[in-house]
């Protein structure tokens, strides 16, 4: 059932009476749920944009109980889903925070940068957390693709954090990989760069080479952000 649901989500199939015909029948299974079946029952709600409250507040009550046995894909997934939905659940997003600190130094990218990512979103200034996945992220920082890097710096600017080792090592390994930066990811960090108020003059002139190469490519928001960014750090 929860697989079903997942792999709905997955291919992004709106079919919502199979989907609220899976939701009903995982409400009274959800106390036997195991992390990763709570992590991916939640992702797919997200996903779906599926507003079941009743289904949402089992899966977080067995989430805080089975907390100890979250490793940090389910850590990462459960937070980025409750901020994709805009759900503050105070208890939960505590009890994901404890257990990322405790897990730091196994997690990945992509779950250090979602992480991070969620609670921006959710406009959750969690300091030791935060400064967990700083550590963690400067120690891999070699390994963080495009995407991560973006998001990462991104949600240091939605906090208004200026965590100066972490946006030098996003800063120098951002300039390494430009060429993968998409459209968004330029404006994104760029627009991190003004939020901040952090002039790293080579950085911009990356992102603007990086920006009048694939310009064509540009959607109106990424633009609007990326002059915005540009104007805003007098950078000419």
């Amino acid at each position: 059932m929860h697989i079903t649901l997942w792999s709905v989500a997955k291919l992004l199939v709106y079919d919502w009476p199979l989907v609220d015909a899976l939701s009903a029948a995982a409400l009274p299974l959800s106390d036997d749920f195991g992390p990763q079946v709570i992590s991916n029952m939640i992702w797919s709600m997200a996903r779906l944009l599926v507003d079941n409250e009743g289904l949402l507040c089992a899966l977080s009550t067995k989430a805080l109980s089975s907390m100890a046995d979250f490793y940090g894909q389910e850590i990462a997934n459960t937070a980025w889903s409750l901020a994709t939905m805009l759900k503050l659940d105070r208890p939960l997003l505590d009890a994901l925070s404890g257990q990322a600190r405790l897990r730091g130094g196994d997690l990945n990218p992509q779950e250090c940068s979602n992480i991070v990512w969620a609670y921006a979103k959710l406009q959750v200034s969690d300091f030791p957390l935060l400064e967990a996945l700083s550590s963690a992220s400067v120690d891999r920082i070699r390994d963080f693709k495009a995407q991560n890097l973006s998001n990462t710096a991104w949600s240091l600017a939605a906090l208004l954090l200026h965590d100066g080792p972490l946006l030098d090592a996003i800063s120098a390994q951002a300039r390494e990989g430009i060429a993968d930066f998409d459209p968004q990811a330029l404006a994104n960090t760029a627009w991190a760069i003004a939020k901040l108020a952090a002039l790293d003059t080579p950085l911009m002139r990356a992102i603007s080479s990086a920006a009048i190469a694939t310009m064509g490519d540009f959607k109106t928001q990424n633009l609007s952000n990326l002059i915005w960014s540009f104007a805003a750090l007098l950078v000419p």
